[in-house]
């Protein structure tokens, strides 16, 4: 390692650029960062092995420290290979069988399994979780009231994904009756399953609890208008939709929803370059990958020009 003048403070870019590869994880511990922040840091300096740096500099780090930074790194890794989610996931792997009563390595673990589509791993991560609240609540007498919501909320996750719709509906409304309807995490899940679910008039209702505490959301004004139309109040529901989308001009579903109600209504609605086509147009080159546009676009250009 080179050796730096004592008692001098160096940026972090540079005490990178001039030492060692060895010498990394005690500069991250010292600068007290998380090693996932710096990944690209790491790519642009050490190029042949930033994920080995990240994960070695976690190495020094308390439990809670350690899993906090593996949880932020989640974020990261969404966007990353999947070695590196492999290299997450032994990491906490790791941290839980080390540390099995720290319920958030858990519930992080039950994360990346989900990340991976690990259905029965995650499963079993959030078994756990609830054995050391049970565990931990009798011995303290806490609540773990975040732990436990948690926990809940990557349960309905794990049912959705596995096709119990119905049992992660269960789940969403337990989590919301233990939160008083506070939960917005837990709420919104619950309105875009009560869509899949086509239990329209629950889902409308659902998005009035959300515009009571924000009129303007954009996000339940849409999936109001949605529920509307799906419940023959086509005209309300265009309101709504377009105004959330003058608010998101940039979100392909609502321009998709808004075409389809103008599709859904005929007549000039259907005929006219100005209504569906329009609307159908702008979702698709929003978003090239969302296959329902084109579905409708065939219809439009078929039914109404014969083409």
């Amino acid at each position: 390692m080179k050796k730096l003048h004592e008692g001098n403070i160096y940026p972090l870019e540079l005490l990178l650029e001039i030492q060692e590869e060895d010498a990394v994880p005690d500069i991250i511990e010292n600068a007290g960062v998380n090693p996932f922040s710096l990944l690209p840091t790491y790519a642009h300096h050490f190029p042949t092995r930033p994920l080995s740096l990240v994960f070695t500099s976690l190495s020094n780090l308390s439990p809670s420290t350690k899993i906090t930074s593996l949880e932020a790194g989640l974020r990261v890794l969404d966007e990353v290979e999947k070695e590196a989610t492999e290299q997450l996931q032994s990491s906490v792997g790791e941290l839980t069988t080390k540390h099995p009563r720290y319920v958030f390595g858990w519930i992080v673990l039950a994360k990346v399994n989900l990340l991976q589509n690990n259905l029965d791993s995650a499963s079993t991560a959030l078994t756990k979780a609830h054995f050391y609240v049970g565990l931990r609540t009798a011995e303290s007498n806490s609540s773990f009231f975040r732990a436990t919501h948690e926990i809940r909320m990557l349960e309905a996750e794990v049912s959705e994904k596995s096709g119990k719709l119905l049992k992660a509906k269960e789940t969403l409304q337990q989590v919301l009756a233990d939160s008083n309807n506070k939960s917005v995490a837990a709420l919104k899940r619950l309105i875009e399953l009560n869509l899949r679910l086509e239990e329209f008039y629950e889902a409308e209702k659902e998005t009035e609890l959300v515009l009571e505490a924000d009129p303007s959301n954009e996000w339940a004004l849409a999936r109001k208008g949605w529920a509307y139309h799906n419940t023959h109040r086509s005209q309300e529901a265009l309101s709504l939709l377009l105004q959330a989308f003058q608010q998101a001009p940039s979100h392909y579903l609502y321009a998709h929803w808004i075409g389809r109600i103008y599709w859904d209504l005929g007549e000039n609605y259907r005929t006219d370059r100005n209504y569906a086509l329009k609307y159908l147009l702008q979702s698709a080159k929003l978003n090239p990958k969302f296959s329902s546009n084109f579905a409708m676009l065939g219809h439009f250009y078929n039914e109404v020009e014969g083409n």
